[in-house]
């Protein structure tokens, strides 16, 4: 995936330098959230807006992205992120080490088995209480991504919801952006 995106960097950071999709919802989130709570952002890409926005309200951030262009980019738009340069298959999830978790635009460019491993490894790393956003299409379906050419699969609402389940999680809101985007909140259980 890293391939894909650094390929196209400079086109991706112009496109997301010119929206604030996702940002209301963002900010619907983060109201929820602890202050100065640790996030992972999964798929930060240049950390605008989203990343960027988070650090404005004093969250503390690790910023992962497999594109090593885009991790480039995302340095010089964010202030104090720790940012890894690796695909989310390959990140060590500590345990119970996070407040909240942040995955816009990234699930779907993951395969079937990879989306399942990715929503198990959230639920490991959250605190009890902690937070999940991420965004994926509502229906089951598979299509090319725009940008990367990548092909996109989203494995429906219902199959989010039991591995939201499987992980220790449920499903605390759900809504739609101008843009189409399906947003997903899961908390975890405080067993």
């Amino acid at each position: 995936m890293s391939m894909e995106y650094d390929a196209i960097a400079q086109e991706y950071a112009q496109a997301r330098e010119r929206t604030d999709m996702g940002l209301e919802q963002l900010i619907h989130w983060m109201d929820s959230l602890p202050v100065a709570a640790k996030i992972l952002d999964l798929g930060c890409g240049t950390g605008l807006p989203l990343t960027k926005e988070l650090e404005d309200n004093n969250f503390r951030v690790t910023a992962l992205d497999a594109s090593p262009r885009l991790l480039e980019i995302s340095s010089k738009n964010l202030s104090f992120a720790q940012l890894i340069c690796t695909p989310v298959q390959a990140y060590d999830f500590p345990e119970q080490a996070y407040d909240a978790v942040l995955s816009w635009g990234l699930l779907f460019l993951l395969n079937r088995d990879d989306q399942t491993e990715l929503i198990a490894n959230v639920g490991k790393t959250l605190k009890a209480e902690g937070s999940f956003l991420f965004t994926s299409p509502s229906i089951p379906c598979a299509w090319e991504d725009i940008l990367s050419k990548q092909k996109s699969v989203s494995l429906g609402r219902e199959t989010y919801i039991r591995l939201l389940e499987a992980a220790g999680m449920y499903l605390q809101w759900e809504s739609e952006d101008a843009g189409q985007s399906h947003y997903y909140c899961a908390v975890k259980r405080d067993k």
